[in-house]
């Protein structure tokens, strides 16, 4: 008995002690999200399938080449055969669209690239701080439990002493259970919101995750109109849609020079028992019945289209600009308010509270009003800040320059 509890010591010893979380700061966050997202290796395998659609596009047309053999079976027998080789010859115009086209294509998947990591730079901004704000939830709520618990041991003593009734200590256990359940409700929370960055992050949900920052930001002043003009000018899929315009007029241009023909030249040799015959050849296909109308006018059409596209775009992006711009200054007068009002007159209400309650002058149904509009209001000024926040990361993806 003595060797195995001896050997259970020595195995317990020899387990290294779980691994705590690494402390991750916003910037960390967002290098672990942009290298190991799922969706990051499907945008750089539609890149590289862009690269290769230009280097087929630059490629020219590979030779033909054909023949026979055969023998006579009369008239002296004997064998014959022929041997042909052509090489289709493009029109110059053609690879040289087709190129552009294929150029083009891939630039505006390159800037489609950007935009998606706007989208995804914005999406774990967003959760980093909504755990940021929930933890902050979390750790209100258990001081309001430990605050709870306080005030219902001092009403335990204010009822045994008959300086107070029983009425006080029912009160003060109701509170003390209602903030036990928000502390249950703050956990859940936090743990939601762990899982929603760890997804974002491309790690399992319940990978262990410990963050480090403040919702605390210096509002700044964001002029509307050099938002716009930046926004305008250089948004990734603004850029994207120019270069898709020039696409689609590349293969427009394509499409007429396919009114041309190419021209095919061969060489043969033809070998039969009484003569040997070689050659050189040229055919041209003749465009009489069809010179590619169709074609042109589906271009034509497609042009359009993507001109038009870029027209909407440009007017969703400055109306996106605005929305966002508004509501980040929303935001920012509201933090203005609880900093400059709110908080003031919520914690002075608070502390006359609880100097009447200790003096006797007033009862715990006072205090207890008093400390919930307290925690509350500094609840909902956490939620301001999480809201600013989120504004000034939303309008980050809408002028398409992000803060790493």
């Amino acid at each position: 008995m003595f060797i195995l509890f001896s050997l259970f010591i020595i195995m317990f010893l020899m387990v290294p002690p779980a691994a705590a979380a690494e402390l991750l700061t916003l910037p960390d966050v967002l290098r672990i999200a942009l290298t190991d997202h799922p969706l990051i290796a499907a945008w750089e395998a539609r890149v590289r399938a862009g690269e290769g659609n230009l280097l087929a596009a630059r490629a020219y047309p590979n030779p033909e080449i054909g023949g026979g053999f055969g023998r006579i079976t009369r008239f002296g027998g004997g064998n014959e055969g022929s041997l042909e080789l052509s090489q289709p010859l493009e029109v110059l115009s053609k690879r040289k669209h087709r190129r552009q086209a294929a150029e083009m294509d891939l630039k505006s998947l390159s800037y489609e690239r950007e935009a998606l990591k706007l989208d995804l730079i914005f999406q774990v901004k967003q959760a980093f701080y909504a755990l940021l704000w929930a933890e902050k939830n979390l750790q209100v709520a258990q001081d309001n439990e430990r605050s709870a618990r306080s005030l219902l041991s001092s009403a335990q003593v204010r009822v045994e002493v008959g300086e107070a009734p029983e009425f006080e200590r029912i009160k003060a256990q109701v509170e003390v259970a209602r903030a036990a359940n928000e502390v249950r409700k703050a956990v859940t929370q936090v743990s939601l919101a762990k899982a929603a960055l760890n997804t974002l992050m491309g790690r399992p949900s319940l990978s262990p995750l410990e963050v480090v920052g403040e919702l605390e930001s210096v509002p700044r002043e964001l002029p509307l109109d050099s938002l716009l003009q930046r926004a305008l000018e250089g948004h990734p899929l603004l850029q994207q849609h120019r270069y898709l315009v020039q696409k689609q007029q590349r293969l427009l241009d394509l499409a007429k020079s396919s009114r041309y023909p190419d021209p095919k030249i061969s060489g043969f040799y033809e070998r039969e028992p009484d003569r040997e015959v070689a050659g050189i050849g040229l055919s041209l296909p003749l465009p009489i019945w069809y010179r590619q109308r169709g074609e042109i006018l589906s271009a034509a059409a497609e042009v359009a289209r993507a001109e038009a596209e870029l027209a909407q775009l440009k007017n969703e992006t400055g109306r996106s600009v605005t929305e966002a711009h508004r509501r980040y200054l929303i935001a920012r007068d509201l933090i203005t308010v609880f900093t400059d009002q709110l908080l003031k007159q919520a914690e002075e209400s608070r502390r006359i509270a609880e100097t009447s309650y200790r003096e006797g002058a007033s009862g715990i149904l006072d205090l207890i009003e008093a400390q919930r509009t307290a925690r509350q209001t500094f609840l909902d000024y956490q939620q301001a800040l999480y809201e600013l926040k989120v504004a000034e990361a939303a309008l980050e993806r809408a002028t398409g320059e992000v803060s790493l």
